[in-house]
């Protein structure tokens, strides 16, 4: 599953191949979608049962996720060679 040679891959190389440094990143962008929505739904539901406190750990907990995470991730997906990925 992981390859031997630990260089960048070849961009002639076939695209085929290339799935295995792109697929993660897909999956992360997925998880960090759903774990933000869910998050933004447990701090604006009004049936919450959140305290004010518990409120700002999980905000402060998103800011640090898709601060920290997530560029790098929007950044990674930046060297895409077309636009629509």
């Amino acid at each position: 599953l992981v390859p031997e040679d630990w260089a960048n891959p070849d961009p002639a190389e076939n695209r085929h191949r290339l799935w295995r440094f792109r697929l993660p990143l897909y999956i992360w962008a997925a998880v960090e979608l759903y774990t933000t929505s869910k998050g933004v739904e447990a701090i604006a539901s009004p049936a919450s049962k959140l305290t004010t406190w518990d409120k700002l750990g999980v905000l402060g907990a998103l800011g640090l996720f898709n601060g920290g995470i997530g560029i790098t991730i929007a950044h990674e997906l930046g060297h895409a060679p077309n636009k629509p990925e």
